[in-house]
């Protein structure tokens, strides 16, 4: 069974992130500063947080893939949005604003970044839009939308940038994202609602592999806070986090030459993410399942199947 491994590494400038919750308590009850020992569960805890509560949340998330609202109904084809050129869709947290790359006709660059909206979550997309403002001769790429739809970072020639969009509907000109997110030569990147923990995908050696980072407040620096890594599951591309990150929705493959498909991972009652479990409903034997992203509330989805993009509720 697969496996997340953290490998620690050397902290991004001169921030440390907190330490994780869950270690055992040291002798005397003792646990490092701003957590307390949950002498009932013997961990150590943050300040004003009951372990069992942990671990019943932690019980609750693991249940993501058949919440009470149940499994997601068949994947539809957005016919008017998607034209089998399309890949990392990703959506605001309303399910209203949808972003997306694609190598269609009038990309510049041979990718470009493209946006479509609805009125409501059961009104038609639009029809795709180039976002110009942020188009360029390099290639567009893992645009990753903040949960309210009015930033976006997205992927320019292996660096990671970011922009604002205004009232008026254009985005501001892009600037590189802080050095801390700069994973290298893949630089996708994944944020939790919150925006308190992100995922950079980093390749090396053939894979792709995830760094975890950090951050007690948004107005912080992030702090990185080991690699991610799934022991047998290979080309994973952008995943996706929920609110505060607990849970994150992944494409990978088992072996190098089988296709891609989804996997959930949670956060256990320790702070570290259990093992991916395939999501059956979400993912077909012989195409490649990609890039899911959902709303808040999880009654929609959206993700690319071989280069189309599909919707699916519950």
């Amino acid at each position: 069974m697969a496996t997340w491994v953290v490998a620690a590494g050397a902290l991004a400038g001169c921030y440390a992130p907190a330490p994780a919750e869950g270690l055992a308590c040291a002798s005397g009850e003792a646990c490092p500063d701003g957590q307390r020992c949950d002498v009932a569960a013997g961990v150590c805890v943050r300040v004003g947080v009951d372990a069992a509560a942990r671990v019943d949340a932690a019980a609750e998330v693991d249940a993501f893939p058949d919440a009470a609202v149940g499994e997601f109904g068949a994947l539809t084809l957005l016919e008017d949005v998607t034209v089998g050129e399309d890949e990392s869709p990703t959506m605001s947290a309303d399910g209203l604003v949808l972003v997306f790359s694609s190598t269609r006709v009038g990309a510049v660059g041979g990718a470009a970044l493209f946006l479509s909206e609805r009125a409501s979550r059961t009104s038609p997309w639009s029809i795709p839009a180039r976002i110009v403002e942020l188009d360029s001769a390099q290639y567009e790429a893992c645009p990753e939308l903040t949960s309210d739809g009015a930033a976006l970072y997205f992927v320019n020639q292996s660096v990671l940038r970011f922009s604002e969009r205004g009232e008026d509907g254009t985005w501001s000109a892009p600037i590189d994202a802080p050095d801390e997110l700069q994973g290298g030569q893949y630089n996708c990147a994944a944020f939790s609602g919150d925006q308190r923990r992100a995922l950079v995908g980093q390749l090396a050696v053939g894979r792709i592999t995830q760094s975890l980072l950090t951050r007690e407040d948004v107005a912080e620096p992030w702090g990185f806070v080991g690699a991610l890594f799934l022991t047998d599951l290979h080309s994973i591309q952008t995943p996706w986090l929920d609110a505060d990150g607990g849970t994150v929705v992944l494409d990978g493959r088992p072996g190098a030459l089988d296709d891609d498909d989804l996997y959930v991972a949670t956060q256990t009652a320790a702070g570290e993410y259990g093992p991916p479990v395939r999501w059956d409903a979400l993912s077909l034997d012989g195409v490649n399942d990609r890039s899911p992203t959902f709303t808040a509330d999880l009654r929609d989805v959206i993700l690319e199947r071989d280069g189309f993009l599909y919707e699916a509720t519950r």
